[in-house]
């Protein structure tokens, strides 16, 4: 059966629907992820070789931010009024043109252009938040957290491969007249049309159907979500769900922390530390990886100790990093462990901020929520992008991380009060 009826009277599809449609996710999520980290890697070295300077190359990350910061809110009114269905395959069919856009703007060299392109290539990291999402409409509330996780840890996989497809595409273009530079654009483009066609395809039941035959409308706020605009559903939310606003923030500390003291740990090992090149990339996958491996622990311990527990542990692992980089030790086991804490603070305080948010909202009231969620989440890494290097410039990365501890604390003030209040 593809559905059954529970004793509440809503529709709850059967486990193997369940279990068909998370699967499909999943391999969407692989899919675009190889696309997206293609652009993450060759985006800032293309627009320095079409412009013909380093000036500008840092736009190019900035680009894709704005993109995906873009493209949240009218993303989440697209889900709330046609599904998530529709909406991944629009939003994909979109970042496939932009990447198509900036592999024509390379062959043109063409700077402007392809900044242009990857504003519209940016598009797919929001698709690729809502995949998130649409795996935690899936799943069941007891096991969330854990499905959030589990869609964390195989982006990891995109990651990985996606910028190894880079080498093979030069030794493809060696023997060809194609630009280098344009050919990762391309395969990212054939990436986002699959996922395009097949969420268009496949994607059934769509997983907000499943998440409203399964809770039905328990918990909604006053208003309709699907009538209401985006941004004003979410400033609704947010002011009046004390959970939504400790999900929100802890989002954006959480990225903000993580993302400045990371962009400037391989300048404090080079330039400072005197390692080379082969030490700051082995510290820096020793990061990634405590951000990627410990996801399916944060996720078993959001559902089974909590949200706030668990976003609180992530805290403390952040401080517990930006407290050892505080002190300035410059010995490379000793980097490598407060970047691996770095990483795994981050991954327990974004699941449980993300399963928070999924929680404490009916399916009709996610789609806005969560896209106030991205855009803070974008907003937080390029906010941090922004001043890391003036701060590191002028504070050094002990006094850059003793800023990033007293945020921390600030914010653990900030879970006890949440956790106190009526």
């Amino acid at each position: 059966m593809a559905h059954q009826k529970t004793s509440g009277g809503h529709s709850a599809f059967g486990l193997r629907v369940r279990a068909r449609v998370l699967a499909l996710l999943v391999l969407i999520q692989i899919v675009g992820g190889v696309g997206i980290a293609i652009g993450v890697t060759i985006s800032t070295l293309a627009v320095a070789h079409v412009s013909e300077t380093s000036s500008l190359a840092g736009l190019g990350q900035s680009a894709l931010v704005l993109g995906s910061a873009a493209i949240a809110f009218p993303m989440a009114r697209m889900i709330s009024s046609g599904g998530r269905r529709k909406a991944l395959a629009k939003v994909y069919a979109v970042a496939a043109l932009g990447a198509l856009a900036a592999a024509v703007s390379v062959l043109q060299a063409n700077p402007w252009l392809l900044l242009a392109s990857l504003v519209v290539f940016g598009t797919a990291t929001a698709a690729g938040y809502s995949i998130r999402y649409a795996a935690s409409d899936v799943s069941t509330p007891r096991y969330r957290a854990r499905v959030l996780s589990s869609m964390l840890f195989v982006a990891a996989f995109g990651s990985l491969v996606g910028p190894n497809t880079i080498d093979l595409s030069q030794s493809y273009a060696a023997g060809s007249r194609l630009d280098p530079m344009a050919i990762p654009f391309l395969l990212s483009s054939a990436a986002f049309a699959l996922c395009s066609c097949l969420s268009l395809l496949f994607l059934r039941p769509d997983p907000i159907d499943i998440a409203k035959a399964s809770e039905g409308g328990v918990g909604r706020a006053s208003g309709d979500p699907v009538k209401e605009k985006a941004l004003k559903v979410a400033v609704r939310i947010f002011r009046n769900n004390k959970r939504v606003r400790v999900g929100i923030i802890g989002i954006f500390l959480c990225q903000f922390v993580m993302t400045t003291l990371m962009v400037m740990a391989p300048l404090q090992l080079h330039d400072h530390a005197g390692h080379g090149m082969g030490v700051v990339g082995l510290v820096m996958s020793i990061h990634f990886a405590g951000m990627y491996l410990p996801s399916m622990v944060a996720g078993w311990c959001s559902d089974r100790l909590g949200t706030l527990p668990t976003l609180a542990v992530g805290a403390v692992f952040l401080g517990v990093s930006a407290g050892m980089l505080a002190v300035g030790e410059a010995g490379v086991a000793y980097q490598a462990a407060a970047l691996f804490l770095l990483g795994v603070g981050w991954s327990f305080g974004v699941i449980a901020s993300s399963a928070m948010l999924s929680d404490s909202c009916s399916p009709t009231e996610r789609p806005p929520v969560q896209s106030l969620s991205d855009i803070g989440m974008s907003g937080a890494g390029l906010l941090a992008g922004l001043i890391s290097g003036l701060a590191f410039s002028s504070l050094g990365m002990g006094g850059l991380a003793t800023v990033c501890l007293v945020s921390l604390v600030l914010f653990g003030w900030f879970l006890m009060t949440a956790r106190t209040a009526p």
